[in-house]
């Protein structure tokens, strides 16, 4: 089984494709004259629903092209930076100038290290963002697993926290999960 998530440019023509398949296998490729090529060599680069993020006044972001469909099912424009966490460029934060942007953070390490770096590009940028945590520290597959709904997500937005005003506790909590790592060495 894979599942391929279509990236394309403001028009919607396919710039690449990203493909899972399991066992936790990624492959990029795009197309060619001939079929596929393999990797991002020479390719326009994008974030995942680029069309529907320019139409956007607000976006979240988010860590994976699962958790944008959905985000998309509860009836919300969301995005991804291809590769995964800690892969954010600036091309990313060009194409979200002029949106109110919702990060909502994984969990774990690379989600906030992720937060963080998306987090200080868009500041940089001086785009109007925040960050989202949601309930029991839960990633978007888990609170869409758990029934949550539209309604729910809008509660969480009104309490959500501007990155500036969130810094301090994100660096915390990163602090955190390196001690806890490298004591569990």
């Amino acid at each position: 089984m894979a599942e391929t998530y279509n990236y394309t440019d403001e028009r919607g023509e396919l710039l690449f494709q990203i493909v899972h398949s399991l066992p936790k296998c990624i492959t990029v490729r795009q197309p060619g004259p001939r079929g596929w090529i393999t990797g991002l060599h020479g390719c326009r680069l994008a974030l995942y629903r680029l069309p529907q993020v320019m139409q956007a006044s607000e976006v979240f972001i988010v860590e994976g092209e699962k958790d944008v469909e959905d985000l998309e099912q509860l009836g919300f424009v969301a995005t991804c930076n291809p590769m995964g966490p800690k892969q954010w460029l600036p091309i990313y934060t060009e194409q979200l100038l002029g949106k109110r942007c919702y990060q909502i953070l994984d969990p774990d390490l690379p989600g906030i290290e992720h937060g963080l770096i998306v987090g200080r590009a868009l500041q940089e940028a001086g785009i109007e963002h925040y960050i989202m945590r949601l309930p029991r520290r839960v990633d978007v597959a888990a609170f869409a697993d758990a029934a949550c709904t539209a309604a729910d997500l809008v509660g969480l937005m009104r309490q959500t926290v501007p990155f500036a005003a969130s810094v301090d506790a994100l660096l915390s909590e990163l602090a955190m999960h390196y001690f806890v790592a490298r004591r569990g060495r």
